[in-house]
């Protein structure tokens, strides 16, 4: 007879949270376990791989309750579909079929050849599409993290080396500091940002990520720049964002008055601070700003 599992165990194998399974189970009747000897929850092989099912759709955005109340095989079936689906398009996915090949050098040559073709700012435009095809495969199982972890590396040194080959900045060439704020680990849009505003003809300085509101300020100061320049990713918490922002806005009236704070995030700033920080939810409201700055556009919303 088949060893059944506990609740952690499932937890593990399926990536839906205990307290998640507790509640479908109070609201649903689903999952059903039995109760050990001890009194503890228990799952059969059968009930696990229904919740691997139902974990796979509900990643793809159905919703639970809907789910929950037809019958088993279809909701098997429907995972089946959905895998051959996602399957299919990662083949037809350039980066994500070399990512699933594992090849990591044939990435890297078709990364670079889309440099080649697009240039840098148009290389990261494309990139922060195919940024966003990874997450979502990512999230909906198609893409493991190591694999994630490998196609992020190989971005970041293709686009480091790329600036490394741009030409210096021209005399009088408005400084823009980079970084994300203290608690945001995600660098990749940072470097985005960096790469337009660099194309655009701005003296970039990156801090990197995860750097405290207080430094950014007392670097904004010290190494004069006109902009300060912030990326967010999607997963910020909204409420960290909003502390360190308002943290950051009273750093740059002590130390660096009339630095200007641009925000590039899809999500806006707190309405508090709109009058202090611009706003910039994507790449080319970014490249709109580095021309206003450079006196080559008109001012953006």
């Amino acid at each position: 007879m088949a060893r059944a599992l506990l609740i952690e165990e499932v937890e593990a194998a399926t990536a839906i949270p205990r307290a998640t399974l507790r509640v479908w189970e109070q609201r649903y009747g689903i999952p059903g376990p039995s109760r050990n000897e001890a009194g503890r929850r228990s799952y059969s092989l059968d009930e696990v791989e229904y919740l691997k099912s139902v974990a796979s759709l509900v990643r793809r955005g159905a919703r639970p309750k809907q789910l929950l109340a037809i019958p088993r095989d279809e909701v098997h079936r429907r995972a089946r579909a959905a895998d051959r689906e996602d399957a299919a398009r990662v083949r037809r996915h350039p980066v994500l079929s070399l990512m699933k090949a594992h090849d990591v050098h044939g990435l890297r040559a078709h990364l670079r050849g889309r440099l080649l073709l697009l240039g840098i700012s148009g290389f990261v435009d494309e990139l922060a599409t195919t940024t966003q095809d990874v997450g979502s495969a990512w999230q909906c199982g198609g893409v493991s993290i190591f694999e994630e972890h490998a196609f992020t590396e190989c971005v970041e040194n293709i686009v480091r080396e790329a600036l490394s080959m741009q030409p210096a900045p021209p005399a009088g060439a408005p400084r823009v500091l980079l970084a994300t704020l203290e608690g945001e680990h995600h660098r990749l849009g940072l470097l985005f940002a960096q790469a337009v505003l660099v194309a655009e003809g701005c003296d970039c300085i990156s801090l990197g990520p995860n750097v405290p509101s207080r430094e950014v300020a007392r670097a904004a100061k010290a190494y004069e720049c006109r902009v300060i320049a912030l990326s967010s990713s999607a997963g910020a918490n909204s409420r960290k964002v909003k502390s360190s922002l308002g943290e950051l806005v009273k750093g740059v009236q002590a130390h660096a008055p009339g630095t200007a704070v641009w925000f590039g995030a899809n999500q806006a700033p707190p309405r508090l601070l709109m009058g202090q920080v611009r706003h910039l939810p994507t790449l080319q409201h970014a490249r709109l700003a580095a021309r206003e700055l450079l006196g080559k556009g008109r001012r953006t919303k």
